[in-house]
């Protein structure tokens, strides 16, 4: 027969598996609703060599606040995903000749889309880690 504290020691550990299951899943599909799982299959990368910047924006239509990590060189754009967030994402890097990027809208905060067509998604950001990035791609750190 189970104890008291058996009992609430098991429904402590279902708790934890429950909340663990949850958060898998809700990685997994926002990799698939925002584009990020075609990316990975099309721009897989390893560890990326260079400055990296981590800010919030929108990829398709999820948003990522404040756990996109962001770099870039003269072959592409480096993205990822901060940990725990990165079930179902990782690093990828985007050939610039893959990449369309926007002009900076107008308004009170100016974004700017780099768009990726083979992938089917994009990215939005604040105009500031757009030119902070494209400064990258030149070579400017």
């Amino acid at each position: 027969m189970l104890t008291t504290g058996g009992l609430i020691l098991g429904i402590v550990a279902l708790a934890v598996l429950w909340f663990a299951f949850l958060w898998l899943a809700i990685c997994f599909i926002l990799s698939r609703v925002s584009g990020w799982a075609r990316l990975r299959q099309l721009y897989r990368t390893g560890p990326f060599e260079g400055p990296t910047v981590t800010f919030s924006g929108r990829v398709g239509p999820s948003k990522y606040r404040g756990v996109l990590i962001g770099g870039a060189t003269s072959a592409g754009l480096y993205l990822n995903v901060a940990a725990p967030f990165r079930i179902g994402a990782g690093p990828v890097l985007i050939p610039w000749h893959e990449i369309t990027v926007s002009p900076p809208s107008g308004g009170l905060i100016s974004v700017v889309t780099f768009d990726f067509p083979r992938a089917g998604t994009g990215l939005q950001v604040q105009e500031t880690v757009a030119s902070k990035v494209l400064q990258w791609r030149g070579g400017h750190h």
